[in-house]
């Protein structure tokens, strides 16, 4: 991903370049591929690239419109023919191009037309206003920070931290809810940094912000029905490929994941198709696998090598038994902000280093698949069925489910049906995530908002009926998991996800759940679309793999590295766990009990994140203004009116 930062004051002081010129510093550590600073009155913008498509090697970042605008995007677009068709562009334009020549032509509301991966500030003189931008689902971060007059933006939280003279208090709330992996994506670790939240447009103007919300919303009202099963798998077939072939445009190899599950085994199988029929911008897919263990709870290999036997080649092995917890003290895997893989940052160092023998920069993931595509044990369609008082299909469902997953009749109705049919304010009340409750302590559950602890976010979009509500809410639940900082920002690499496309999201909001999640049958569309592209013992599996073993194996080889990290008990300090919860936690995990692995890495992570801000080194890196080798280009550009 690339990266920038700028600033803007509203009382007319002028920016300093030097200033300028170090954010542009700090943020290329993870843009290599230079840029630009623009520093002009009271306003600066500064560009560093990571070239990830061909048209990027075009841009001259921060990019001027005709009437003076300043534009920096780090982002993807994947309806460029439409929006090609639509403006007055160039004859083959560059996604900045594209950009701006929305946003001249439809002013603020030019975020609702485009569609992909995208974080994006425009400077527009005319109205002297800043406007900040985010995707609907957040793979890109963005971050702000307003001071008095002066207000800083940036892809990357050092340049905030170093330069923006913030008081960097922690966030309480933010580290609660990371715990618990329920982030609110408008919150930082820091409480006078915050973010941009997904799919959110907001405009400063005058040192007040005029405007802060949705820029789009799935259509609630929407509804798809075809005549046909056949009309539906054929239709989800072609937006599938069409999300796969957007996320391909690279002009150089692009990796994906591949595990063995259902997910990145049809990510892999779609890109090899599209890749073997050309018109597609990329030289190849190569595939990466974790393979954690010999047993048969996390060997995954036997359903991996289905695969790479079908695509007629092996992919790159990390078998990472060895890597748990390797190194994880380095101060090259330290963050400004906690990462639940902070475990494991040797995974993330070998890949960057595998994609880059071989010209990739680009990795395909199958995040969003199980939010997405019916993966839940028992369908939100059956609360439709009680709201629509429809009690013998729904006596004729249960029955089946109960029969499938051998689970009382009564049970399943009680426990899993009837709350569907609530109405929301109610649903959310009682929607309380029982592994959470089961794994925290009571003194720690007090501590966080009570909707940190629902088994989804919130459906902010007033959906009428049970499945399209708990539909949404799973999908709010994929921007959250994003949110933790999916990808740490030392892998030198971008990840995209192709099951988080909104044109395909869209799609399935808005058909029937009887066609994406039957009773004793998850995931039906996708298995019943996809038994031509995979192998069939996996669009068959019904389980997967786990790295737990793994990770108690790492735990016990790195025992001392380990305990010198969580003996500090930060998080106690905080007032977080009382005495020695998190001590505890780890002998669990060492011994293979029953504290869940999620929540494991994410207490790690922060006791490792507070343990790094801590150290002098850190804390004067944040506090001083600092140069180091320039990266950046100045050049001459004409006059902007700020």
């Amino acid at each position: 991903m690339s990266c920038f930062a700028g600033m803007f004051h509203f009382d007319g002081r002028p920016a300093d370049p030097d200033t300028t010129a170090a954010m542009g510093d700090a943020i290329a550590q993870r843009a290599t591929d230079g840029g630009e600073d623009f520093c002009q009155g009271p306003l600066a913008m500064t560009y560093r690239a990571f070239h990830t498509t061909r048209e990027s090697h075009w841009e001259r970042q921060p990019m001027q419109g005709p009437s003076g605008e300043l534009l920096c995007w780090d982002g993807r677009l994947d309806n460029r023919d439409e929006l090609r068709s639509q403006l007055d562009c160039s004859l083959v334009p560059t996604d900045a191009e594209l950009v701006m020549s929305a946003y001249r032509e439809w002013g603020a509301g030019f975020l609702a037309h485009l569609v992909g991966d995208f974080a994006l500030a425009i400077f527009d003189p005319r109205e002297r206003q800043v406007l900040l931008g985010r995707d609907f689902f957040g793979a890109r971060p963005l971050y702000y920070a307003q001071r008095g007059e002066k207000l800083m933006w940036s892809t990357d939280l050092l340049p905030l931290m170093q330069f923006g003279g913030l008081d960097l208090a922690l966030d309480d709330d933010y580290i609660a809810q990371f715990v618990v992996a329920a982030m609110e994506p408008q919150r930082s670790p820091y409480r006078q940094i915050r973010a941009v939240a997904p799919g959110h447009v907001m405009v400063f103007r005058d040192g007040k912000v005029v405007r802060n919300g949705w820029y789009w919303r799935p259509d609630r009202h929407k509804e798809i029905r075809y005549a046909t099963d056949r009309d539906y798998e054929e239709h989800f077939y072609e937006l599938f490929r069409q999300a796969v072939k957007s996320r391909l445009r690279s002009g150089a190899t692009v990796w994906t994941d591949l595990s063995g599950g259902l997910d990145s085994s049809s990510v892999t199988m779609m890109a090899d198709e599209i890749v073997s029929r050309g018109r597609v911008d990329c030289h190849g897919v190569e595939t990466w696998t974790a393979v954690n263990g010999e047993s048969i709870l996390t060997n995954e290999l036997p359903y991996v090598r289905l695969v790479e036997s079908r695509r007629g080649r092996s992919g790159y092995h990390l078998y990472e038994d060895e890597l748990w917890f390797r190194n994880f003290l380095d101060s090259e895997f330290h963050h400004a902000a906690p990462t639940p893989f902070s475990c494991i940052p040797e995974r993330f160092r070998l890949l960057s280093e595998g994609m880059y023998r071989s010209n990739a920069r680009v990795r395909l993931s199958g995040h969003g698949g199980d939010h997405l595509l019916g993966n839940t044990p028992v369908s939100p369609e059956l609360g439709d069925l009680v709201r629509e008082f429809r009690f013998i299909e729904l006596h004729r469902q249960l029955g089946i489910l109960s029969a499938s997953q051998k689970q009382p009749y009564s049970k399943l109705l009680f426990k899993h049906v009837l709350p569907f049919a609530l109405p929301a304010v109610l649903r959310e009340r009682f929607d309380i995530n029982r592994y959470l409750r089961d794994c925290l302590p009571p003194g720690f559950r007090q501590r966080v908002p009570r909707a940190s602890l629902q088994m989804w976010p919130s459906d902010p979009f007033g959906n009428a009926t049970p499945s399209r509500r708990e539909r949404m809410r799973r999908v709010l639940s994929a921007v959250q998991v994003l949110a933790q900082g999916l990808t740490p920002t030392f892998a030198k690499f971008e990840v995209r996800y192709p099951m988080l496309d909104r044109r395909l999201v869209e799609w399935m909001l808005a058909i029937p759940m009887s066609q994406i999640q039957r009773p004793g049958e998850t995931r039906s569309l996708m298995r019943r679309a996809f038994r031509q592209l995979l192998p069939a013992e996996i669009w068959e599996r019904r389980t997967k793999g786990t790295v737990d073993e793994g990770v108690c194996r790492g735990l016990n080889l790195a025992w001392s590295e380990v305990e010198e990290v969580v003996s500090g008990r930060r998080l106690v300090r905080r007032g977080f766990f009382e005495s020695d919860y998190v001590e505890r936690a780890v002998l669990s995990v060492a011994h293979g009990g029953s504290m869940g692995r999620g929540i494991f890495s994410r207490l790690i992570g922060l006791e490792l994140w507070l343990r790094t801000i801590e150290q002098p080194e850190f804390r004067s890196t944040c506090s001083t203004r600092f140069l180091s080798r320039r990266t950046h280009r100045t050049t001459e550009r004409k006059e902007v009116t700020t």
